[in-house]
């Protein structure tokens, strides 16, 4: 009855989903379909973990609402009404900066970064993170100083470390073997 296994939030030693053919069209399987949805309901419900995903969601809830009220009030507000157009040039000619920079130094567009962020998971490419680092918005993009290819998005901890290395792979290599001495 899952679609992603990942998103499959129930305990195996009570229930197992199972796969079933239904046709809404061909009105087939809808009565067994529901019996088995019934049946969820009842293990989830008899074992408390109906009740306890109902709380989580209510929280979850009450963030969002609180959250959006926060931003009305934020955006409502007289003072901060006077600086938003400001505030919004600035992030504009930021990003016009960016978009120059990284066209006119890498030859990369935000389009061709932006697929680059896409096709990592928005992750740096050698540690994994999330998080660019630093007082950075956006990750490095890394190329090989010498040829000037692209090879990634990198945080700036990766970056750095490449090249403090000078992208000596034998120096790289050197501080593996280093590091599996301790």
């Amino acid at each position: 009855m899952h679609g992603n296994p990942e998103h499959a939030h129930h305990d195996e030693s009570l229930w197992h989903p199972k796969v079933m053919k239904l046709s809404a069209l061909k009105s087939e399987g809808i009565t067994e379909f529901w019996e088995m949805v019934s049946s969820f309901k009842d293990v989830q419900t008899k074992h408390g973990h109906l009740a306890a995903r109902r709380k989580q969601q209510a929280q979850s809830w009450m963030w969002e609402r609180i959250e959006a009220g926060l931003k009305q009030k934020f955006r409502a507000n007289v003072e901060v009404q006077k600086l938003l157009p400001d505030l919004t040039a600035a992030a504009k000619r930021r990003i016009a900066r960016w978009k120059w920079h990284i066209h006119k130094t890498l030859g990369v567009t935000a389009e061709q970064y932006e697929a680059m962020f896409a096709a990592q998971d928005g992750k740096c490419a050698i540690c994994g993170s999330a998080e660019p680092g630093g007082n950075r918005k956006r990750f490095c993009i890394d190329h090989c100083h010498s040829t000037g290819s692209i090879r990634g998005l990198l945080c700036v901890s990766c970056n750095s470390g490449l090249g403090y290395f000078k992208d000596d792979k034998d120096r790289l290599s050197a501080a593996i073997a280093y590091l599996g001495k301790q």
